[in-house]
């Protein structure tokens, strides 16, 4: 079973490949046409040559701040540069540079399109028009793509129509990214400097408040370890009322100090870092001065309340000298802002002494809150017994280091050569290194000519193929003998392979002489089919066939040739059996010609004409009991000759002198001549060529046949290998050496 199906597989593969083959050239011409199609949309003259230049670039982004830094400034990484030298690459301005120094405005296409465009956008100058269509050109023709090799590698490509230009547009391209990068790096390190010196200010200030806080912790805590006793119960409320106080102006007078500070920064950046470097004996002694005072103002609250008298009164003349010391401090802060030495221009001046006056109001608020603080840490440790002081110097000292040691990664920063080594290389080459120039392209990469060409052929050859399969679907002719069984309602008595001879040359004069005759003979496919035909023919005991007519419904069918076969098997079959071959096909006669025999008179003409066959008509063969009776056409034709009571003396006549006659006649449809012979013979062969001939016409010649003579035997189907390859092949029955394709 298994051998079976493989057989059967390969036989349906082998009928795709002969129907393939039997109808080539309905994929050929579609094939080829689509070919050409490729070959012509491929050529320069319809789809212009693209050519690519490209250039590599080396992106350096080295982290140009110490260590300790690196988690307060935001690094750049290498997702973040590549977006900006897209950005910068897709900008109009900078397109218009690099269009500019590679001479594209004076393109001609350009020209051209700006041209059109004027009747389209009137109200546009030239150079808007040039500019527009200059930054939309360069947009879709330059991408900037990182490299697959590395990370920090990133490859600009141009696609242009000219080598030379694309070139340029690279070299220009490039040229100006690294200018464009010099000079972002310059700002850069400019403004890392800057943040630098601010910054630097900024925690040195935290530094020393954090000292502040705690020498003025410890201050208070001795100073409390001697009047904690003045603290109880009775007044800890009021000096935790007083606290709170203390803490709200604190925090009024901090943001006092940020808006002063903003507003001096909108004016004048660079005061705000000279101002925090302010360093004068009398500025320094007037805010002593005054963060003493608020520490005292906190100190006399418990004291007053212990002594009977009402919180905040004793306080009174320690906080009239307090907002004195203030008002003295302006006059003072305005004359040194405008001193020369610490640069703060004119316009700034105003803002640089509310800065300092602020800063002085936060320095006593602060005192005073410690003051606070420290009382009431001193309390709850004697109530609780919890070590709070310990935790709140702990504490002060964690700020301390905290604010050390970025203060010290700052001067590290100014002190260190890294700013000025990335400021000196920036000038010199900036972050971006060509590591590989463009070059001329020196062959297009658009269009694929043979990619275009392979695809217009492939969809030509599936056009065919498709068509192929439309042409199969609408076929009407008989195929096999099965469907020719079932339509005809006769049976089938020999599927006769296409024979290489007669499908060379099918009217060549002497086709079948005796070599071929003898090749036929020597157990070909062919003689094998005919030779079942003739056995069932002269073993039908019913009804003896004497008789045989072959025809067709249409010419073209073989009945010439399969009736030389025929009568050439019946007479090798049984060599005592005289058999002849009897021409009756008055308009295309043939059998002479094939058998290349005389055709001059006497011959059938001749014999119907006389009512007498003289013993010179019949013709010998190669085999010596065939004959032919050709027909005899050195008179001409005479189809009057061709009636019924002619060939009612002729057939019988015939007969008398041979075992078998078998009769060629021309075909059924278009003339009457084999509707009057077969109803003289004892039996009638229609003919078939298989793939060819509609089926539509079979029937007709088949029930016009049958209206006429009750004898027809069956079908002879030709060309069977040509529709069915595998249908008469003796491979499948051990025989391959012994078949014989003749």
């Amino acid at each position: 079973m298994q051998q079976a199906s493989s057989h059967a597989e390969g036989r349906d593969l082998r009928s795709i490949a002969f129907i393939v083959w039997r109808r080539k050239w309905i994929v050929l011409i579609p094939t080829l046409v689509g070919l050409l199609a490729g070959v012509v949309i491929g050529h320069p003259k319809v789809l212009r040559p693209v050519y690519r230049a490209s250039a590599t670039l080396l992106l350096d982004f080295p982290q140009p701040v110490s260590r300790d830094l690196q988690s307060i400034l935001q690094s750049t990484g290498m997702v973040e540069q590549l977006g900006r030298l897209q950005s910068l690459m897709q900008s109009n301005e900078f397109l218009l540079k690099v269009a500019d120094a590679s001479g594209l405005r004076d393109d001609q296409t350009l020209n051209q399109w700006v041209a059109k465009g004027r009747k389209r956008y009137p109200d546009m100058t030239v150079q808007e028009l040039q500019d527009l269509q200059l930054a939309q050109y360069l947009r879709g023709a330059i991408k900037a793509l990182p490299s697959r090799s590395a990370d920090n590698v990133v490859v600009i490509n141009v696609l242009d129509y000219y080598p030379d230009r694309a070139r340029l547009i690279v070299q220009n391209l490039t040229n100006g990214v690294i200018d464009a990068n010099k000079s972002a790096e310059i700002e850069r390190v400019r403004a890392l400097h800057d943040f630098s010196l601010e910054q630097l200010a900024v925690y040195k200030e935290r530094l020393s408040e954090a000292e502040n806080r705690l020498e003025a912790f410890r201050r208070g805590v001795a100073v409390d370890k001697l009047r904690v006793s003045e603290i109880d119960e009775a007044n800890v409320k009021d000096v935790r009322r007083m606290r709170s106080e203390a803490a709200d102006d604190l925090t009024r007078y901090t943001q006092d100090g940020e808006e002063a500070r903003a507003t001096l920064r909108a004016r004048s950046p660079n005061s705000v870092a000279a101002l925090q470097s302010v360093a004068d004996a009398r500025w320094t002694t007037a805010v002593k001065e005054i963060t003493d005072l608020e520490d005292r103002l906190a100190r006399e609250v418990p004291s007053a309340a212990a002594a009977g008298g009402r919180v905040g009164a004793t306080d009174e003349t320690t906080a009239l000298l307090i907002a004195r010391r203030i008002q003295e401090l302006e006059p003072l802060a305005t004359e040194l802002v405008g001193e020369t030495q610490w640069g703060i221009p004119a316009e700034a001046r105003s803002d640089a002494a509310n800065l300092l006056v602020s800063s002085a109001r936060v320095a006593g608020a602060k005192a005073r809150l410690n003051a606070f603080d420290g009382m009431l840490a001193a309390y709850d440790a004697q109530v609780t017994g919890t070590p709070r002081e310990e935790t709140t110097v702990k504490r002060l000292m964690d700020d301390i280091e905290t604010n050390q040691e970025l203060y010290n990664a700052f001067v590290q920063q100014l002190a260190s050569s890294q700013i000025g080594e990335a400021y000196a290389a920036t000038k010199a080459a900036g972050r971006l290194t060509v590591l590989e120039p463009a070059s001329r392209p020196l062959k297009p990469i658009k269009p694929n000519r043979v990619a275009y060409a392979a695809v217009s052929t492939l969809l030509g050859f599936l056009l065919g193929l498709g068509a192929l399969a439309l042409v199969e679907r609408q076929d009407v002719t008989l195929r096999d003998s099965k469907d020719a069984e079932r339509t005809l309602g006769l049976r089938v008595l020999a599927t006769v392979p296409q024979i290489e001879i007669a499908a060379r040359a099918k009217r060549d004069r002497g086709l079948w002489n005796q070599r071929n005759i003898e090749k036929y003979l020597g157990d070909s496919p062919a003689y094998q089919e005919l030779r079942r035909v003739a056995l069932e023919l002269r073993n039908d005991e019913d009804s003896p066939v004497r008789s045989v007519l072959l025809t067709s419904a249409c010419g073209g069918e073989g009945k010439t040739t399969a009736s030389i076969l025929l009568g050439a098997a019946t007479a090798n079959e049984d060599q005592r059996v005289p058999v002849l071959l009897v021409d009756l096909d008055f308009r295309r006669g043939a059998l002479g010609r094939l058998l290349d025999i005389d055709d001059q008179p006497p011959g059938v003409l001749q014999a119907l004409e006389h009512h007498r066959i003289d013993d010179g008509s019949f013709r010998e063969t190669c085999i010596g009991n065939l004959h032919v009776l050709p027909l005899g056409a050195g008179v001409g034709p005479r189809n009057d000759l061709l009636t019924f009571e002619n060939l009612s003396w002729l057939i019988p006549e015939l007969t008398r002198r041979y075992g078998l006659i078998i009769i060629d006649s021309p075909p059924n449809v278009p003339v009457p001549d084999a509707l009057i012979i077969g109803q003289l013979v004892d039996a009638v062969l229609i003919v078939i060529k298989a793939g060819s001939t509609s089926r539509h016409m079979v029937e007709r010649g088949v029930e016009l046949q049958k209206q006429f003579t009750g004898n027809v035997r069956g079908i002879l189907m030709n060309n069977v290998d040509e529709i069915m390859p595998y249908y008469y092949d003796y491979r499948h029955y051990g025989y391959a050496n012994k078949a014989s394709r003749g």
